[in-house]
């Protein structure tokens, strides 16, 4: 009888310690939540407080993204009816753009859309099985000024 009660009494205080322990590492989980959110808006606020400071990256990726248009506009130029090596390009733009599409968006709202308005059309017409050729060139040479303007403004 008394190792019966004894085992009952084991039994109980070892689910109450782990009982416990789940607690204990819930609220941790729930501080390093809180630790994470408080750091993030810290951040966000250091960057609204500095004002539209331009990242080398954001330049750098506008770069990139004017080169790999660049290469598109020649591509489609020189070899219209090359569509695998039309779609290639063309994901090398999409890939490009999406790497700095965020910091855009952030930093120029209005710009960010007048220079979507332009580049979704024309990664949609890239992934289309054959590509109309007339419509690219006209996308592409809407978006590079688009783009470049952007880049402008950040310079000034």
């Amino acid at each position: 009888m008394k190792n019966t009660l004894y085992f009952a009494l084991v039994v109980m205080v070892l689910l109450l310690a782990a009982c416990g322990a789940s607690n204990d590492e819930q609220s941790q989980k729930e501080q390093g939540q809180k630790n994470q959110e408080t750091n993030e808006f810290k951040t966000s606020e250091v960057s609204k407080e500095a004002g539209n400071t331009i990242s080398p990256d954001l330049t750098s990726g506008l770069d990139k993204v004017l080169v790999s248009l660049e290469k598109l506009k020649t591509t489609v130029e020189n070899s219209p009816s090359e569509t695998k090596k039309i779609q290639s390009t063309g994901k090398m733009v999409a890939e490009n753009w999406d790497q700095i599409e965020k910091q855009v968006e952030e930093t120029n709202p209005e710009e960010y859309n007048n220079i979507e308005s332009s580049l979704y059309p024309l990664f949609d017409e890239i992934k289309k099985d054959s590509p109309d050729v007339v419509k690219l060139k006209q996308l592409i040479d809407e978006s590079i000024p688009k783009v470049e303007k952007f880049k402008k403004s950040l310079g000034s």
